[in-house]
């Protein structure tokens, strides 16, 4: 999948209800892929480093 194009999508998505509470300020992190299946354990530590230095994540996952 197209991870740029699914974040464009979100953001329009956001942007086109004025009822969504919404923050400013987000950064992205792109896992270049593809990946294999058999590839684990990617997200937990990419998670569990962001944690442990108190940042907050939104996880947006695409399959090709």
């Amino acid at each position: 999948g197209d991870g740029a194009a699914a974040l464009d999508a979100l953001g329009a998505a956001l942007a086109a209800d004025p009822d969504i509470k919404t923050e400013t300020g987000w950064r992205n992190i792109m896992v270049q892929g593809p990946l294999d299946f058999s590839l684990v354990g990617i997200l937990r530590r990419l998670s569990a480093t962001l944690a442990d230095a108190g940042v907050s994540i939104f996880v947006v996952s695409t399959y090709d």
